[in-house]
Order: structure tokens, then C-alpha cells, then sequence
């Protein structure tokens, strides 16, 4: 990155809008969700568990911001991976969606060993305004019931990144849920490709 052109990520899993969520539904989550990014005021955004209307809401409230990202389910419906980031900072360059699957471009697919939920992971790559800085945000969430998934999508999105043909050498910021604690046996994907550090 180029000197005093840090940039502030924070990643979050908004959870699922659950009617069993009671007095946790995301209905009376939301001004906690707005107060906590007013106060981290960051630049980048990777959600988790955004459904279509959760979707439309960000977007209607983070006014200084670009919200990106698609359903995973076939039709393009359901839960999605979102990015957002602030408008005036970055210019979108490109922006690719893949599944978490043999067939990563068949919409809705998945790894037999995975649950019956599909899995994406969004890539951007962003300038930053005023600058030939570029960057590569990856955001993902992993299967929540096996490990053999995690493992295998894991390592289906370090391959993407290390075989990235436009700016292959850009800063990458790989976030997302992956569903295991920092010393899981999964995360030693990671092991395979040195140049990239678990947080």
C-alpha cells in the first residue's frame, strides 16, 4: 500500500434476519448495526449472511457506500456475500462471484461433501481514487457443518487469488465467516500457500 494510504476493513457476519430471533431479530439489530459502523467508520465492508431485503436495506442506509453481491441459491436468490465500499475512496474495476463447488461458474452448485447449502466467494478489485493503487478483496463464507468443505473451498479460493490474472501482484484482503476457531485443523490450508497469513 502507498505510504499514508491505509485503508480501514472490518468484516461482519450481520446474521440471518430469524422471526425465532425474538427481541435478537434483525429488525431491532439494526440501529446497533448503524451505530457500530458509524463508530469504526471503515472503508471496506465484507458482510456474511445478508439476505435479499437485509441487501436492499444496506444499500437505502450506508449512503457513502457501494454495495456489492449476489444469491447463492440458483436464480441468483437467497443469502449473499456483500462488499461495500465507500464510494469517493475506491472505483470498481472488476468483480467476479464464483461457487464454492467442482463447477465454480454453475449458479446454486456445491461439493458433495458440503451441507445443502451453496457457498460463494465475491472478489473485487478496487482503485483507490487518485492513485495507481490497486487492491483485491475476497470475501467468503465457508460450510458450516464439515470440514472437508471448509478445506476444499478454502482452498479453491487461494488457488482463484494465486492464478488471478489481472493484477496478480495487488494487496489482497481475504475475509469472510469460516465457521472454525483460529486452530482448526482446516485453516492449515493455508500452510500450502505461504504468501498468505490466517487472521
Amino acid at each position: 500500500m502507498q505510504e499514508g494510504k491505509t485503508v480501514k476493513f472490518v468484516t461482519f457476519n450481520i446474521r440471518l434476519d430469524w422471526q425465532r430471533d425474538g427481541e435478537n431479530n434483525f429488525v431491532f439489530r439494526q440501529p446497533l448495526i448503524l451505530r457500530t459502523l458509524d463508530r469504526e467508520q471503515p472503508d471496506l465492508i465484507c458482510f456474511q449472511e445478508v439476505l435479499p431485503h437485509v441487501a436492499a436495506w444496506l444499500k437505502e442506509n450506508l449512503k457513502d457506500y457501494t454495495v456489492v453481491g449476489c444469491g447463492r441459491e440458483k436464480g441468483l436468490r437467497g443469502e449473499q456475500v456483500s462488499v461495500a465500499f465507500l464510494t469517493e475512496r475506491f472505483s470498481l474495476m472488476h468483480m467476479d462471484t464464483f461457487w464454492l463447488s467442482p463447477t465454480p461458474f454453475t449458479v446454486g452448485s456445491r461439493y458433495e461433501v458440503q451441507s445443502d447449502c451453496p457457498r460463494t466467494c465475491a472478489e473485487l478489485l478496487l482503485q483507490l481514487t487518485g492513485t495507481d493503487q490497486v487492491i483485491r478483496v475476497v470475501n467468503t463464507h465457508l460450510d458450516h457443518e464439515g470440514r472437508p468443505a471448509r478445506e476444499l473451498g478454502l482452498r479453491q479460493i487461494l488457488r482463484h487469488i494465486e492464478e488471478a490474472p489481472l493484477f496478480p501482484s495487488a494487496p489482497v484482503i481475504f475475509s469472510g465467516d469460516f465457521n472454525c476457531h483460529p486452530d482448526s485443523e482446516e485453516l492449515r490450508v493455508f500452510d500450502e500457500f505461504p504468501e498468505y497469513t490466517s487472521v
